[in-house]
């Protein structure tokens, strides 16, 4: 490709970025407000509360953190975020939103956003590096911020979009050192990017904790290394001391800016192995409607991860990954040099998510809401399976990267604010698709009670709505002032009518009661598909009246 050609892709690369950037950001802002998010914001209160009040001598605070159920949840991300809600605040971006804390939620989805989008350029940069083609990179780039899948979280996901953004920026260094074997150059270099790893791997796992996770990553592509780059040979001119000053350099800023930012670990350090316990094998219960069975955070996993990532994933990446057993054939026939380092980079990567599914499966833990919680391994399947098809036909890999674009957009237009219900084009072609779980961030509550307000049917008659609080940020509550949390409610006893909101799972589940008639639906039609995703339903109800009694005259 020449240099006109490089110019040209560069221009309309930023051009159509900067109109995602801007249709990016609207859309953050009008998703609305997801289960986990008020949550989320008071677990980053208590810990700052924490700091407050060691700093001034008082431990009541911290004491209330250490007995606190979810204490080792991270809140790396979080200062972050709250720092950019703040400082949009100070200067005045403060839109007409029902409350202050929902002003300072939304807020926050700007920077998981831009952290999505500074995602896919990470992608591109590896990508670039895998393929030395700019035109698959750029187009791949746009392929995986258009997926509605990842998507749908960048828009509002403040836990488990960053933590993908940091395991991506920790593979890249990770990757630098592997090219450029620094081993065996200068060695202020090499410390400084030792140094920097050490950085983003703490970082990553001040997000979540299973962060630790990537160093079966750094394993695999250390193993690459000595096996097909000639490490070996610059270890064995190194010094014990030497190879034991290297360790330092890394595990020394690593626990310093972990422990920094994880106060739960200042009274004891041993809590950092108590964390790593604890939250693989968290005691909350939960369950996932997995292709019509209902499927507990305790068992199945081996069932569990193969289907959800057979849905999750793009026929084109799948396609990807089931040829990429012939980069064994590729690798054997070139004699290339850059490009079977390329195939063992993309080897690291693919063994990376395999070794580390394999793991969380043998050691069983606790996995819901599909595959959220490690939604870091998407982009490096992404990775393998487009290097894997375009080492097999360029030209059939770019063109599947533009037809797939094009379905992204139009999925992304019809789901939205729901994009991270995605179906892969297979699945959706069948009746299963609509016994998969949903709307688990719930944002249809916020959506409905907007539609609810704008009927005018104002009210006396009780809302019972669950989850209630994400509820409450958009019902206007002069219209209906009577909102009650579902669970614990025995309807059958209610004496008057009301109205009734909750999430669907399976679309042929009958009315909670029979006297109940659907007021509104949420639903959602992916393109390509004879079948309709249904979010949520709001009844309208009247009462269970019991039988008058036959009284003697």
């Amino acid at each position: 490709m020449n240099s006109n050609q490089s110019k040209s892709i560069a221009i309309i690369e930023k051009v159509l970025l900067a109109i995602y950037i801007l249709l990016g950001i609207w859309a953050a802002l009008n998703v609305g407000i997801s289960w986990d998010e008020e949550y989320e914001l008071n677990i980053f209160t208590l810990n700052v509360n924490s700091i407050i009040g060691l700093l001034n001598g008082n431990t009541t605070s911290y004491s209330t953190l250490l007995n606190f159920q979810d204490r080792y949840y991270g809140i790396g991300f979080h200062a972050l975020a709250h720092f950019f809600s703040y400082a949009a605040s100070a200067i005045g971006f403060t839109p007409d939103w029902h409350n202050v804390i929902s002003k300072q939620l939304l807020l926050k989805h700007i920077p998981v956003f831009m952290v999505f989008v500074l995602s896919g350029y990470i992608v591109k940069k590896i990508l670039l590096a895998l393929t030395q083609n700019q035109l698959l990179a750029s187009c791949a780039m746009f392929c995986f911020l258009l997926w509605p899948y990842l998507l749908g979280h960048g828009l509002m996901n403040i836990k488990d979009m960053p933590f993908l953004f940091a395991w991506l920026l920790c593979t890249y260094r990770a990757l630098v050192i592997f090219d450029r074997n620094l081993i065996a150059e200068n060695s202020q270099y090499l410390i400084k990017n030792i140094a920097l790893l050490a950085v983003l791997t703490a970082w990553l796992c001040s997000i979540r904790i299973s962060g630790i996770l990537i160093f079966i990553e750094y394993g695999l592509i250390a193993f690459a290394g000595l096996l097909f780059l000639g490490f070996w040979q610059s270890l064995r001119k190194l010094s014990l001391r030497s190879v034991v000053g290297y360790c330092i350099i890394f595990l020394i800023p690593y626990f310093f800016i972990l422990f920094l930012l994880y106060p739960i670990f200042w009274h004891n350090p041993i809590e950092f192995i108590n964390a790593i316990f604890y939250q693989s094998h968290n005691p909350i219960v939960m369950d996932t409607l997995t292709a019509g069975n209902i499927i507990s955070n305790r068992s199945n996993l081996i069932r569990y991860v193969p289907i959800w990532l057979g849905v999750k994933l793009p026929l084109l990446v799948l396609l990807g990954l089931a040829l990429s057993p012939l980069l064994w054939w590729k690798y054997i026939q070139t004699e290339n040099t850059t490009i079977k380092i390329n195939i063992v980079k993309t080897w690291c990567l693919l063994g990376s998510s395999i070794v580390i599914l394999c793991f969380l499966i043998l050691n069983r833990v606790h996995l819901y809401n599909e595959l959220r919680h490690i939604l870091f391994i998407f982009p490096l399947l992404f990775i393998a399976g487009i290097t894997s098809l375009f080492y097999i036909s360029r030209i059939l890999c770019i063109a599947l990267l533009l037809l797939t674009s094009i379905i992204f957009v139009i999925d992304d237009v019809k789901l939205h604010p729901y994009q991270y219900t995605y179906l892969n084009e297979l699945t959706r072609q069948f009746p299963i698709s609509q016994q998969f779980e949903k709307d688990y961030f719930a944002l249809s509550a916020g959506r409905t009670a907007l539609w609810l307000n704008a009927q005018g049917l104002g009210t006396s008659r009780c809302i019972y709505a669950s989850p209630l609080h994400v509820w409450l940020y958009k019902i206007d509550q002069a219209q209906f002032p009577c909102n009650q949390d579902l669970p614990g409610q025995d309807l059958r006893l209610e004496k008057r009518s009301f109205l009734l909101y909750g999430q669907i799972r399976n679309p042929d589940v009958p009315p909670p009661l029979p006297s109940c008639k659907i007021l509104h639906s949420e639903k959602r039609a992916l393109f390509l598909s004879n079948y309709t995703l249904e979010m949520s339903r709001l009844y309208a109800c009247d009462p269970i009246l019991e039988p008058q009694k036959k009284t003697n005259n």
